[in-house]
């Protein structure tokens, strides 16, 4: 079964980055879910056992694939 769904756009940045125009969808969760289509430009860095989260244009200094 097909549910419809309303899209907005918003403009979505982080730090100094410019801002990106994107779809989104209205959810009733208090966080964002974001795609790979808007992801896919980022480094991320998970390190679940000290809680932390990091995202950059770069990849992290000894984190290079």
């Amino acid at each position: 079964m097909k549910t419809p769904v309303f899209t907005y756009e918003a403009s979505v940045a982080i730090a100094e980055e410019p801002a990106k125009k994107m779809e989104v969808v209205v959810t009733p969760y208090p966080f964002v879910i974001l795609g790979r289509d808007w992801l896919s430009e980022y480094y991320l860095l998970l390190d679940g056992p000290d809680q932390q989260f990091q995202i950059s244009k770069n990849p992290q200094k000894g984190q290079e694939t």
